[in-house]
């Protein structure tokens, strides 16, 4: 039997390290990486890699991406309408923040079902007050099986969604013309007091757009970029 050809083995090339990559090709490489990895591992490294995370290039090669139509969309307006300028209160630019919320097509009600009791909502109590229970029937696509029940007298509770906070620049809140969708669902039936019979109730759902310029009373919020959200309820005999 003959003996088979020796096969010479070629040494394998050193491999490159990231940091020798040209800084065109460190953005594309860091590209592929998830958003909070991005920002909770990536932009820790070194000095470079953070101006990378912190610039917009490395976000818009990742919304670029998101072949969807909303995706193709967002990307020709975030070339359209880039956001302009830093802020100070914010350590990343927008489009990461965008990357990181990604706040269209949810919920951006913090606590909407009462998972966590009242945090996050500012609450005023009528009658017996405000009280957080579980649901009578199974609510399909609900974040928490649980839901704010009110007593006699009115009872209010109001949040404020910051939209820059969520993900949102300005130039996109200006010029793209986002629909904003609020909505609510409520059940008119036996308070907590009177579980034997069916009692009136009357609900409202109030929608605020702070006007320029800081509501009296309340802590400083962009103007445009805050939604007042209300919701007063009360059960009436």
């Amino acid at each position: 039997m003959g003996a088979r050809p020796s096969r010479r083995q070629l040494p394998a090339e050193p491999p490159i390290a990231l940091d020798a990559l040209p800084p065109e090709l460190l953005v594309q490489v860091l590209s592929h990486v998830p958003p909070r990895a991005l920002v909770t591992r990536c932009r820790a490294v070194c000095r470079a890699w953070r101006d990378v995370v912190d610039g917009p290039t490395v976000w818009l090669l990742q919304l670029a991406r998101d072949r969807s139509a909303e995706g193709r969309a967002l990307y020709a307006v975030a070339q359209r309408c880039p956001p302009h300028g830093e802020d100070e209160e914010f350590p990343l630019c927008a489009l990461a923040r965008y990357c990181l919320r990604a706040p269209l097509g949810r919920n951006l009600i913090f606590n909407s079902c009462g998972e966590q009791g009242f945090r996050g909502w500012e609450v005023e109590h009528g009658g017996n007050g405000w009280a957080v229970e579980k649901n009578l029937t199974l609510v399909p696509g609900a974040p928490s099986q649980t839901c704010f029940v009110t007593s006699f007298q009115w009872c209010f509770k109001r949040q404020l969604v910051d939209l820059v906070m969520e993900g949102v620049w300005q130039e996109l809140l200006d010029s793209a013309q986002i629909e904003i969708c609020v909505a609510d669902w409520w059940v008119a039936g036996a308070s907590r007091l009177t579980t034997t019979w069916q009692v009136g109730c009357k609900r409202e759902l109030w929608l605020h757009l702070p006007a320029p310029g800081p509501p009296p009373g309340h802590v400083r919020k962009r103007s445009g970029q805050v939604l007042g959200l209300t919701q007063p309820s009360s059960s009436m005999d």
